[in-house]
Order: C-alpha cells, then sequence, then structure tokens
C-alpha cells in the first residue's frame, strides 16, 4: 500500500501478510509490470531511486531493499530491522536531506486503538528517533528542505517538529504539487478508542499553501472508507 515516482514510473507496492508485489506504469498510467517481492510482509510505504527501491515490510518490523534491472527488482536485502520483536506498525517512508526517514506507530494496529502517543519518525541509517510521542504518524514527505507527515489520529499536520493544521478527520497521504501546493486526504473520522466502527463518509482532499493556510478541498466520491497513499505527478 505504497506509492512512488521515478524517471516518469510509477511504483505501487500492495500484498498481505502471505505475499507482496510492485506494479510500475508509465506516465500515461499503463501498466508495465507486475513482480513479486521476496521477503516482505504487509508491505507500506517505498522510496526509489535509479538502482534501488526499498519497500516497508510492516509485519517483520523491517525495511528491505532490492535491486533495480531490466527485468524487475532483484536480490533482496535487509536494509533495517528494529531490535523489538514487538509490532511498531512500521508505514511510511521517504529520502529527507540524504537520510530515509521511516515512520512507526510504537504499537500494533490494534495496540493504538486503546494507547497513544507512542509513534515516531526515526532515520533508520543511524537509529536516531527525528520526532516522538505521536499519535499514529503516516505519509512522511520532503519538500524544499523541510519534512512534512501527518499525525493521523489527532488530524494535525506537521512540517519538521512544528504542527502546522489541525483537521478533523484521519489524515493519511500527503503529497506537494510543482506550485508549492501541499495536499493531504482527511479521511472519515476514526471512531473514539474503545468503541466500534460504524459507517463513513467519503475522504476529501485538501489543498494547503507551504504556511499551512488552506485554499481549497474536493470530496473523492466513490473511494471509501479511506485512502492510504497520494502522490502528485506531471500530466503525461
Amino acid at each position: 500500500m505504497g506509492l512512488a515516482n521515478h524517471n516518469d514510473t510509477l511504483f505501487a507496492v500492495a500484498g498481505s501478510a502471505e505475499a507482496t508485489f510492485l506494479a510500475t506504469f508509465d506516465s500515461g498510467l499503463r501498466q508495465t509490470g507486475w513482480h513479486p517481492l521476496l521477503n516482505a510482509a504487509d508491505p507500506h510505504g517505498l522510496v526509489v531511486d535509479d538502482e534501488r527501491l526499498w519497500v516497508v515490510s510492516s509485519r517483520t518490523n523491517s525495511v528491505m531493499q532490492y535491486e533495480l534491472s531490466s527485468i524487475g527488482p532483484r536480490t533482496a536485502k535487509l536494509s533495517y530491522r528494529h531490535p523489538e520483536i514487538a509490532s511498531q506498525h512500521f508505514n511510511g517512508l521517504t529520502r529527507h536531506n540524504g537520510k530515509l526517514v521511516l515512520s512507526a506507530f510504537g504499537a500494533s494496529a490494534e495496540e493504538v486503538r486503546t494507547t497513544s502517543a507512542t509513534g515516531y519518525l526515526i532515520d533508520i541509517e543511524t537509529d536516531a528517533i527525528i520526532v516522538a510521542g505521536l499519535d499514529q504518524p503516516h505519509s512522511p514527505y520532503t519538500h524544499g528542505g523541510s519534512l512534512w507527515f501527518c499525525e493521523s489520529h489527532p488530524s494535525e499536520i506537521w512540517k519538521d517538529a512544528v504542527r502546522v493544521a489541525r483537521l478533523e478527520g484521519y489524515l493519511r497521504g500527503l503529497c506537494c504539487s510543482s506550485d508549492d501546493h501541499l495536499h493531504v486526504v482527511e479521511n472519515a473520522p476514526r471512531p473514539p478508542r474503545n468503541t466500534t466502527w460504524g459507517a463513513r463518509t467519503c475522504p476529501t482532499i485538501w489543498t494547503l499553501n507551504i504556511g499551512g493556510s488552506f485554499l481549497d478541498k474536493h470530496k473523492l466520491e466513490g473511494i471509501e472508507p479511506e485512502v492510504y497513499d497520494l502522490l502528485a505527478m506531471a500530466p503525461a
């Protein structure tokens, strides 16, 4: 469940605890490839460069690295694994100032229904915690030298270590476009902890300026119940 683009190619990962796959698309969104990814389970975020692909393997508390070739990804290699056995619910991944930055709940997806403030962003190359005490962080994204991300449960948008905006729903999916506008998806609010889930409305995509002021919003009719990732691409 993650998107990335590089050199006019769109990369998407999807799968489950049993199998993970990489799909590739050209700039016209025509599918160009479908490849199994070994040693990744419950995939989430990804990062791509000219020769390598990194994929978050949430089920195994790890980040896997693959060499890219003309016939697809190969040579699976462990890039990072958290020392704790307990689930950290790794999710988003981005390259910021030359380092790979990962977002994590610090607890399993089930446990965060009853707990908060265990989440963090971490530099996986140095093990340095960048921001801690977060409630379900998602969607780290680098733009203009700053690190942006969503603190999903309290519906807050962060720029570096500062909260810059707040909405009301469950935030997940954030990117910036070439006009320096920030786009973020507000999913329907999740129910209070220790309560059951009911019917939910479709997501809304908000547009903000870099200072955090709201400019526009659009309902994503027909998409439900939640958006996981968001990506800005130039038109084909």
